[in-house]
């Protein structure tokens, strides 16, 4: 589990940093939530990146993240570098488990403290928005 957040990590620090993103401006990438130690190095870096626009608005234009980890302060803390217009609903179903993810994702949502609007954009909007069907 901990090698699949790095290798996520390395992968999204490698996309950003490696200009990818300003040969291909429409280019979307979904990561797991266990990116989010890439997300907040990158983020904590912003400043000394080589990007002309930094590296959190570049991620903030380009890149979305799932919700795989149900826990509060993660889904508030991916909230907090990227927004709710760029975290997206996610199960790793099967591997996860197989009981039903939405009561569990609204739980963790309510107790990130998310308004009604962040909670909708990430259960349903985000993914309608990213697949161009709304």
């Amino acid at each position: 589990m901990f090698a699949r957040g790095a290798v996520n990590s390395a992968a999204l620090i490698a996309l950003v940093e490696g200009g990818v993103f300003s040969q291909l401006p429409e280019l979307r990438v979904v990561f797991t939530a266990q990116a989010i130690g890439g997300l907040a190095m990158a983020a904590g870096l912003s400043g000394q990146s080589r990007l002309p626009s930094g590296t959190i608005e570049v991620m903030r234009k380009n890149v979305f993240i799932d919700t795989t980890v149900f826990h509060p302060a993660v889904i508030r803390a991916l909230v907090g570098l990227l927004g709710a217009d760029n975290v997206m609903a996610g199960s790793d179903w099967p591997i996860a488990g197989d009981k039903p993810v939405r009561p569990v994702l609204f739980d963790t949502m309510r107790g990130a403290g998310l308004s009604d609007v962040e909670q909708t954009a990430i259960a349903t909007s985000n993914c309608n928005r990213l697949l161009g069907l709304g």
